[in-house]
C-alpha cells in the first residue's frame, strides 16, 4: 500500500513539474490570451461598474487585473508543487520536510524562470521566482501540517489499539485451564516455605 502510494505521488509530482514547463513554454501572446480570459470574466462580474469607467481608467484596470491573474496563477501552481514535493519526502520518511522540499522547489522556480528567457516574448525575472518561492513554502507548510494530523491520528489510534488489546495477567485457574498436579504442588511448597 506505501510503496503504491509513493509511485502515485511521486508520477503526480512529475506531471505536475512538467505542465508548469510546459505553460512557461507558451509565447508571450497565447500567456495573455489565457490571462485575459479570466479579467474578461472580471470585468463582466460588475458590467454596470466597468462600464461606469473612462477608457483609460478600463484599460489601467485589464493591465493591473492581468498583472494579479497571472502572478497568482505563480503563486498557485508552485503552492501545489511545494506541497507534492513535501508529501514525497514524507512517503520515503525523510526527517525534515519542508526545507528540503522548499529549496527542491526553489531550484525548479529557478530553472523555469530561466527556460522562459528561451520563449518569445517571455523574460526570466527574480520577482517571479520570488513568487513561486512563496507558493511553494506555503505548499510545504499545508503538507507538513497535513502529516503532522496524520501522525497524531496514527499514535492516537495505535494507543487506544494498545490499551484495548492490553488486558491484566490472569492465572491458569482464572483462565479455566487446568493446573498440572506437579506444578500445583511446587507452588504449594513454596508457599508454605514462604510462611514458615
Amino acid at each position: 500500500m506505501k510503496w503504491t502510494l509513493r509511485i502515485i505521488v511521486m508520477v503526480l509530482t512529475i506531471l505536475w513539474m512538467g505542465l508548469i514547463f510546459r505553460m512557461s513554454g507558451f509565447p508571450a501572446a497565447q500567456s495573455s490570451i489565457q490571462s485575459d480570459r479570466v479579467v474578461r470574466m472580471l470585468e463582466h462580474w460588475d458590467p454596470a461598474w466597468y462600464e461606469s469607467l473612462t477608457e483609460a481608467a478600463q484599460s489601467r484596470f485589464a493591465d493591473k487585473a492581468s498583472f494579479f491573474v497571472r502572478k497568482s496563477a505563480h503563486f498557485l501552481e508552485y503552492t501545489i508543487l511545494g506541497a507534492l514535493l513535501a508529501l514525497n519526502l514524507y512517503l520515503w520518511e525523510a526527517d525534515k520536510l519542508v526545507f528540503p522540499a522548499w529549496l527542491l522547489g526553489t531550484l525548479y522556480a529557478c530553472s523555469d524562470e530561466f527556460h522562459q528567457t528561451f520563449v518569445a516574448g517571455r523574460s526570466g525575472e527574480i520577482r517571479d521566482v520570488c513568487i513561486d518561492s512563496s507558493g511553494v513554502l506555503l505548499g510545504c507548510a499545508l503538507a507538513a501540517l497535513l502529516v503532522r494530523a496524520v501522525r497524531k491520528k496514527t499514535r492516537r489510534s495505535a494507543k487506544q489499539r494498545g490499551q484495548t488489546h492490553k488486558e491484566p495477567r490472569r492465572s491458569a485457574k482464572q483462565r479455566g485451564q487446568t493446573v498440572h498436579p506437579g506444578i500445583a504442588a511446587q507452588k504449594q511448597a513454596k508457599n508454605q516455605g514462604g510462611k514458615r
